[in-house]
């Protein structure tokens, strides 16, 4: 089926531009390769095997009860094997999880400004550790091995923005870390932020325009 057939376009459409992004969030992600946006987010002189390859797919994520942001509906409040639980806070309802293993190891999150439908605005690029729990009781943290063999930051951006294109969007844009709402705090905290925003841009070709937003042409 061609991606036409699966999403109508930015034109044709009658949600509102955050529903509409959800429902091609929804719809598209099963059609990007994983494993080619994998072999080009490894890290330096490492190489993933196929065994490894086969470990990682992108799983939906979206708020309790559809709300724009909070808990997610699914990984959250909930136990897993070996004791495992997690605490994940989406920013929009537009989500996606990479998996490891069947297990959430990051996610990103994007909403589109009512004033520009054209854009998609990655809003949270977030790595996720497992709590390890003990009755309701966090006693320690697991380490997202997934991640470990990627740079997952720019993975995720390059999946959002195949996405986007197959939808018809023509411009993204990452939120820069002086406008993120989460960012304060330490300042390791902060240069932490920083880090995961504005670098992730710069470095993968994204133009920091006077608003300090990171943006980029959908070609």
């Amino acid at each position: 089926m061609e991606t036409e057939d699966l999403i109508p376009s930015i034109s044709r459409i009658k949600l509102d531009p955050d529903r509409r992004l959800q429902e091609v969030v929804g719809k598209l992600h099963h059609t990007i390769d994983l494993e080619k946006l994998l072999k080009d987010s490894a890290l330096e002189n490492v190489k993933l095997s196929d065994k490894r390859l086969k470990d990682y797919k992108i799983g939906l994520v979206k708020p309790k009860f559809n709300l724009n942001c909070g808990h997610d509906d699914y990984w959250s409040q909930r136990i897993f094997k070996e004791n495992l639980g997690y605490d994940i806070y989406l920013d929009s309802r537009s989500g996606l999880a990479l998996l490891y293993k069947g297990l959430p190891n990051a996610v990103i999150c994007s909403t589109v400004e009512s004033d520009e439908e054209d854009a998609v605005q990655i809003i949270q690029i977030q790595g996720v550790k497992a709590e390890i729990r003990k009755g309701y009781k966090i006693v320690g943290h697991k380490h997202s091995r997934g991640l470990a063999p990627l740079k997952w930051e720019e993975l995720l951006v390059k999946l959002m923005e195949e996405i986007s294109k197959k939808a018809g969007y023509t411009r993204i844009l990452i939120q820069g870390s002086t406008n993120n709402g989460w960012c304060f705090g330490s300042n390791q905290f902060r240069s932490n932020v920083k880090k995961r925003y504005d670098e992730t841009a710069e470095k993968i070709g994204y133009i920091k325009e006077t608003d300090s937003n990171w943006y980029k042409e959908l070609q």
